[in-house]
């Protein structure tokens, strides 16, 4: 039986960014991707993007704003 190796949380720059939160992302996505599980993919490669690259999360710009910067650039 194989071990299953999960994946910590990211660790944020900022305390207020918070990835259980995707109320705008949502929106913002739904907006542009008229099929839902198109729009569950690209969520989800979004917060995918957004955890490989937190290290670039400067805090300039809100959280969510970040996050819909990933969704739109994918």
């Amino acid at each position: 039986m194989s071990s299953l190796n999960l994946v910590s949380p990211p660790k944020t720059s900022s305390p207020g960014m918070t990835f259980g939160e995707e109320r705008k992302l949502r929106l913002f996505v739904q907006k542009r991707v008229l099929n839902q599980d198109d729009a569950d993919d690209l969520i989800q490669l979004t917060y995918l993007e957004a955890w490989r690259n937190q290290e670039k999360f400067k805090g300039l710009a809100k959280p969510d704003t970040w996050l819909c910067g990933i969704a739109l650039n994918l």
